[in-house]
């Protein structure tokens, strides 16, 4: 063997791989059981059932409380856990509400604003402001509440003033627009100067013009903050050198404007001045100016063609229709009703087209009101009944009414005649029918003033007289084939001259006879009433005039004798009482 043969040596020798065995999974380990953890669970449900049972009693606790929530403020005053009292008193002496306090802006030279705090304001009284601060947070569920209360505990809550007052915009508006108006023309200096019958301005000097919606937005934020008093304000500079005419024209002109009846107050409005210019010609010739010339520009005045005091002269000056009935033989119970009566229309003012029923101004008459039992017609018989007396009250008022020349809208005659006033013009009323009505057909207002004077029972319309026209009453009498006697009754309207200018016929009536003729006096209705000279001159009816029936209407059967005619004017009417008249 060669020795350069390499030996082999056990180390070299190639070494067998013995396969090795696949790996088994190990079973995985099973947790023990902790006993702990349930114990855990038990607890925190205890603690959460804790919780909400805390909630609940503290949310029942909040729900009991008679005291306003804690942190709780309001106009500067911290309020909670005040009672409604307590917070109430505490606001007061604190000075909140209108009071005395206003609202001032200096405006420029000798202009100020000033609006009082209680006109402009609709503020709640303490005590109401406190009820409202006390029901803040309590609109909810019980859940909701609590959640309120706590939010005011932990961090407070401010209430602030709209939640118990409202300003009224309109009138802060007008107040700051009429007196910047006012302002505005004189705070040009020297540049304008507006007098009573002329302006003078001088072309080119420098103007400043005050902010009205500065100024009101000024205004308002004060008054619904409650931060009243004196405020601030600096008007800027306009840096125009002219004079606007326009603006100047729409600050003085107004429309002349008669004074006006107030059918709210009964009596005369204002009236307005008229105050304008020819802005046309005033913008030529201020063109036309050199720069530094004064030019003068007249006003135009216009005077109102019914001033106030001329309105309040006519209204209510004059009688015009007027009645006096006697209460000679009248029980004290039949007076005390007609003065009853009296005193229920007494100063009823009716405005033009106003319409007046006396049921309803007297309303039911009984005991409780103050009536009493005195004779009355009822359904044809003479009985003793509450409020006895009233028709004669009714009856004079339609006469008047009827000298007043007023529109009579519902009327029906006695079923007997009464003593107080001729046939033809008695009015009855009884308490849901028959009713009498009239409707103020005239230009202005009427007045009624009824009361007893003595023995007489007055009942007269005041009212304006524009014309001098006046009313005589004519009346047809005769007797029916039953004994009843028919009376037709007619408007004669005469100018002031006593011209005739109408004759209309009013109404029909018939008046039945009493069973027992002692037991009520028999009427007289030819008898001449006298006249009142005071009221109206005695009219000439025209010669040879005879009253005729009207054709289209004649509801009573014709008469069997001459009709006599019976004129009646505004006057006062002595007649003899009776205690069974209605």
């Amino acid at each position: 063997m060669s020795e350069n043969k390499a030996k082999i040596t056990k180390k070299d020798a190639p070494k067998h791989v013995k396969a090795k065995a696949p790996k088994v999974p190990k079973e995985p380990r099973r947790p023990k059981k902790r006993r702990g953890n349930t114990v855990g669970i038990v607890i925190a449900l205890a603690l959460v059932a804790a919780l909400f049972l805390g909630a609940a009693m503290v949310a029942l606790h909040v729900k009991d409380l008679d005291t306003i929530y804690p942190g709780v403020s309001f106009y500067g005053l911290e309020l909670g856990g005040m009672t409604v009292t307590q917070a109430g008193d505490a606001l007061e002496e604190a000075g909140y509400g209108a009071g005395e306090n206003t609202v001032s802006v200096k405006l420029l030279m000798n202009h100020s604003l000033e609006i009082p705090v209680k006109d402009a304001v609709k503020c709640a009284q303490p005590i109401e402001a406190a009820a409202a601060l006390f029901e803040y947070g309590r609109e909810g569920n019980l859940g909701q509440n609590l959640v309120s209360y706590l939010r005011c505990r932990v961090n407070g809550t401010e209430i602030p003033l709209s939640s118990v007052q409202t300003v009224d915009a309109e009138y802060v508006k007008n107040m700051v627009s009429a007196q910047v108006q006012k302002a505005n023309a004189d705070l040009m200096g020297e540049s304008l100067k507006i007098g009573e019958t002329e302006i003078t301005a001088v072309k080119g000097a420098k103007s400043v013009i005050l902010d009205e919606t500065a100024i009101y937005t000024l205004v308002m934020n004060a008054l619904e903050s409650g931060e009243y008093g004196e405020k601030s304000y600096t008007p800027q500079q306009t840096g125009k050198e002219d004079v606007d005419l326009k603006s100047i024209f729409d600050t003085v002109h107004k429309e002349a404007k008669d004074a006006e009846y107030d059918p709210e107050n009964h009596c005369a409005g204002e009236h307005t001045v008229g105050v304008t210019f020819d802005l046309d010609k005033a913008q030529k010739a201020w063109d036309s100016a050199a720069a530094g010339e004064k030019i003068t520009i007249p006003l135009i005045i216009t005077e109102p063609e019914i001033t106030r005091e001329m309105l309040d002269e006519k209204l209510f000056a004059d009688i015009l229709g007027e009645s006096k009935t006697s209460l000679k033989g009248s029980s004290k119970a039949r007076i005390n009703n007609v003065e009853l009566a009296c005193k229920s229309i007494n100063e009823m003012v009716l405005n033009p087209g106003d319409e007046f029923s006396y049921n309803t101004a007297l309303g039911k008459r009984t005991v409780e009101a103050g009536y009493q039992a005195a004779g009355a017609y009822n359904n044809g018989e003479v009985v003793s009944e509450v409020g006895g007396g009233i028709c004669q009250v009714s009856s004079s008022l339609y006469y008047s009414a009827l000298l007043s020349n007023l529109q009579i809208t519902n009327r029906t005659c006695h079923y007997f005649a009464v003593a107080y006033l001729p046939l033809g013009l008695d009015a009855t009323v009884s308490w849901g029918g028959p009713e009498f009505k009239f409707v103020n057909n005239r230009e202005y207002p009427v007045k009624i003033e009824a009361y007893v004077d003595g023995i007489q029972c007055v009942v007269r319309i005041v009212g304006t007289d524009t014309d001098g026209s006046y009313v005589v009453m004519q009346t047809e009498t005769w007797v029916n084939s039953d004994e009843s006697t028919g009376a037709r009754s007619y408007r004669l309207v005469y100018d002031a001259a006593g011209n005739l200018l109408s004759r209309t016929k009013e109404a029909d009536s018939r008046y039945h006879v009493h069973k027992d003729e002692e037991e009520t006096p028999t009427p007289e209705p030819s008898a001449t009433p006298e006249v009142s000279p005071e009221l109206s001159p005695e009219p000439a009816p025209e010669p040879g005039v005879t009253p005729e029936a009207s054709p289209e209407v004649s509801p009573l059967p014709s008469p069997e004798v001459s009709p006599q005619v019976t004129e009646t004017p505004a006057n006062s009417l002595p007649a003899s009482g009776s205690d069974f008249a209605a």
